[in-house]
């Protein structure tokens, strides 16, 4: 069996797509994660503006996006808690509003058609 084609053009293909294709991936995380922040911003309830305000995206290494928020009461807000007066629980419980999670949720299949896009791109070249 012997295989034939035009090897050179093939190792120049797949050694742009080796420095290429990274770069282009995660300046698409990048954008994605800039959304998930501006969505969860516009879940997040509002009081005083601060939690709100606390959401923030940073690079957390190779194909990573960290999404956060370092508001002291941001867990009680997604996840709900107990209403505590005084020192003894009152037995009310206050629901959480899942705003991350829903945010998420709502932008995985964007997520998935933009990297989707991205590397198919870079195939298709």
């Amino acid at each position: 069996m012997e295989l034939s084609g035009d090897w050179e053009k093939l190792a120049k293909k797949l050694e742009k797509l080796a420095t290429d294709t990274p770069q282009k991936v995660g300046a698409t995380l990048k954008q994605v994660a800039e959304e998930v922040v501006g969505e969860v911003k516009e879940q997040t309830p509002v009081d005083t503006g601060q939690l709100r305000m606390g959401w923030h995206r940073e690079n957390g290494g190779n194909f990573k996006q960290v999404v956060y928020n370092n508001v002291e009461y941001v867990n009680h807000v997604e996840y709900g808690h107990r209403v505590v007066y005084f020192g003894k629980e009152t037995g009310k419980v206050v629901p959480g509003v899942f705003m991350l999670k829903k945010t998420i949720e709502k932008l995985e299949h964007v997520f998935k058609n933009e990297i989707g896009t991205t590397i198919k791109a870079e195939f298709e070249k």
